[in-house]
């Protein structure tokens, strides 16, 4: 498989180098984890801009670890849906939020009503031809070819480590943000192996935008700690081999699943954990230990 990486910038060529620093800083902390195994997984489409800052970065961070690095990055053609396969994804989607807002217990849940308002107006949206229309289709193909590469993460990570960190090509790393990681690594060297475990690292928005604070259980000085599993974005998380195995098992039973961008699959498949009885620990790193380039401006969303 061949890559293609542009020439780092000089900003690049720096972060670099802290980074190198920094992973020489930290081995200490991370032996401390003795023999726990872990993928870092990057997931990208081989566009040369990002992958000139997220490959290195990540390279770096495996080293760390003593972690093996995988790319996810094969993918079909891009075939739009047709209109009435996007119009049903968005129905099953907008359903989808009606159940996540009385998961979160959030004081505003959509009622049938509102429902109705929804799929009406995606119905002009989506099978009205039209330029609206032609991008709502292509977005929802990219959605569930992303969402595959998800998918394929945890498969191969539940086979072979016992943790997986997993980068879309967006993910910005700090300066700090290797020491950062490695610290929290160190941190889940006693973690047992037959739970289930999330960790946002990235973020993405607000957590006063997702409306979770009724799951919220407590926070401390680097961490925000859930009652429930929740998301924020899947910029960057790490989880546990255990809980890919369950999400993994659970999507080779309701493959359908499998039409929800990646951070609303994420959803899905919490909430049915937990209505089968699983108990989570879940926490996201606030402020985040990486950062999320399309929502702060350091690349262009594919959307845009």
């Amino acid at each position: 498989m061949v890559f293609v990486i542009v020439p780092a910038t000089q900003e690049q060529s720096t972060l670099a180098c802290q980074l190198t620093w920094k992973v020489t800083g930290v081995r200490t902390a991370n032996e401390q984890a003795g023999n726990v195994r872990f993928l870092v997984a990057v997931i990208h489409n081989k566009d040369p801009e990002r992958l000139s800052h997220i490959l290195p970065a990540a390279r770096h961070l495996a080293d760390t670890l003593g972690a093996e690095l995988q790319e996810v990055c094969e993918q079909p053609p891009i075939v739009p849906h047709s209109a009435w396969r996007a119009y049903w994804r968005s129905v099953t989607q907008t359903m989808l939020f009606a159940r996540w807002r009385r998961y979160i217990e959030a004081e505003a849940v959509p009622g049938l009503s509102d429902l109705a308002r929804l799929f009406v107006r995606d119905f002009g949206r989506y099978l009205i031809p039209g330029e609206t229309s032609s991008r709502l289709r292509r977005f929802g193909a990219v959605d569930e070819i992303v969402t595959a590469k998800h998918v394929h993460a945890w498969r191969s990570g539940c086979e072979k480590s016992d943790f997986i960190v997993v980068f879309e090509d967006d993910a910005v790393f700090r300066q700090d943000s290797a020491e950062i990681c490695a610290n929290l690594v160190a941190e889940l060297k006693d973690f047992p192996g037959d739970e289930h475990l999330y960790v946002d690292l990235a973020g993405g928005f607000p957590l006063e935008q997702l409306a979770v604070s009724h799951v919220t259980e407590k926070r401390t000085a680097r961490y925000v700690h859930f009652r429930k599993p929740v998301t924020n974005t899947c910029c960057a998380y790490l989880m546990s081999a255990f809980t890919a195995k369950s999400f993994v098992s659970t999507l080779a039973n309701k493959t359908w699943h499998r039409q929800h961008p990646g951070d609303w699959l994420l959803n899905r498949l919490m909430m049915q954990a937990v209505a089968d009885g699983a108990e989570f620990t879940c926490f996201h790193a606030s402020p985040p230990i990486f950062d999320h380039g399309s929502i702060c401006g350091v690349h262009a969303s594919w959307r845009s």
